[in-house]
C-alpha cells in the first residue's frame, strides 16, 4: 500500500489503469497540486530515500510542480472541462493554472496550455485552444453576441475573472480576428435586409425602430473594430511624430494605392474560412 498526497491522506494499492505521481513537497505548488484529483490519476506522498528506488522500479513519476502540471494535469483538461456543466469541477484545476499563467508566469506552462483544447464555446458548438477564442468584453464582441457564440469562452468561464485573465494570458484574443469581422459583416448584411422588410407592427418581436437602434449599434461597433484590424496592416503615423534624419540613409518609397489595395485584400483573404 502507499500513502496518498492529499491532505485526509490514505492509503492505497496500486491500479494497473491509473497513473501514479509525486511532486517534490519543496515546490511552492505541492500542497495545492497535492488536493487536485484528476481523472485517471493519484497523487502519492513523495518517498523517503528507502522507498524512492520502489517508485521509481513501479514507473511511479518524481516530478516539480511544472513538470506535473504540464505533463499530467493539463492533458487531462479537456475531459475535465468537457464533463462541467457550472465550473464547479473543474474550478481547482483552473484556479492552479491561473496561478501558474498569471502569477508565476511560468513559461512551460503557459506553452502547453495554450496549445490545449480544453476550452468550450458559448453556443455549445466546439472546443478549442484559446487563442481560437476572442474576448467577451470586446463592445464589438458584445453586440454580435449571437453570432460569435462559436467564438466566445462557456458562460461559466465568463463570470469568472481569474478565468478570463487566465485565457488572455494563453492566448485569446482581445479583440477580433479577421474571419471573426467577416462573420459580423454577413450577420450584419442580414439584419439590413431583415430591415427593409420588417413589417410595422408594435407586436412583432423586433419592431422598426428597435431594428434602426440595433442596426446602428452593430454598424458602428463593426466600423470601428474594422479600422482596428485595418490599422494592424498599415498603421497611422503620429501626428507629432519628428521627420526623422535621412542624411546617408537610403529614402524608400511610400506604400502606394496598389500597395495598400494588396495589403486589405489580404486581410480578407486571411479572414475567409479555409
Amino acid at each position: 500500500l502507499f500513502k496518498t498526497a492529499a491532505l485526509d491522506s490514505s492509503f492505497t494499492a496500486l491500479k494497473e489503469d491509473m497513473q501514479y505521481c509525486c511532486v517534490d513537497p519543496s515546490d511552492p505548488h505541492a500542497n495545492a497540486l497535492g488536493k487536485l484529483m484528476p481523472p485517471g490519476m493519484v497523487m502519492l506522498a513523495w518517498p523517503t530515500a528507502q522507498i524512492k528506488p520502489i517508485y521509481e522500479r513501479l514507473n511511479i513519476k518524481l516530478c516539480n510542480g511544472e513538470e506535473a502540471m504540464v505533463n499530467l494535469i493539463i492533458p487531462r483538461l479537456p475531459k475535465i472541462c468537457a464533463e462541467d456543466d457550472d465550473g464547479k469541477a473543474s474550478a481547482p484545476f483552473l484556479l492552479e493554472l491561473h496561478a501558474y499563467a498569471c502569477i508565476d508566469r511560468a513559461p512551460a506552462v503557459i506553452r502547453a496550455a495554450s496549445q490545449t483544447a480544453f476550452v468550450s464555446s458559448e453556443d455549445a458548438t466546439r472546443v478549442a485552444t484559446p487563442l481560437e477564442f476572442t474576448s467577451p468584453a470586446g463592445r464589438c464582441a458584445a453586440e454580435f453576441r449571437e453570432t460569435l457564440g462559436a467564438f466566445l469562452p462557456v458562460w461559466w468561464m465568463q463570470q469568472n475573472d481569474k478565468y478570463m485573465e487566465m485565457l488572455h494570458a494563453l492566448g485569446m484574443l482581445p479583440v477580433l480576428s479577421a474571419s471573426m469581422i467577416l462573420l459580423c459583416a454577413l450577420d450584419l448584411d442580414t439584419l439590413a435586409g431583415a430591415q427593409k422588410t420588417v413589417p410595422a407592427n408594435p407586436d412583432s418581436a423586433m419592431s422598426v425602430p428597435e431594428l434602426a437602434e440595433a442596426l446602428r449599434r452593430k454598424s458602428y461597433e463593426l466600423v470601428e473594430e474594422f479600422a482596428r484590424a485595418a490599422e494592424e496592416v498599415w498603421p497611422k503615423k503620429s501626428a507629432d511624430m519628428q521627420r526623422p534624419e535621412t542624411s546617408g540613409l537610403l529614402a524608400l518609397p511610400a506604400p502606394s494605392v496598389e500597395d495598400h489595395r494588396k495589403a486589405m485584400q489580404s486581410l480578407l483573404e486571411d479572414a475567409e474560412p479555409g
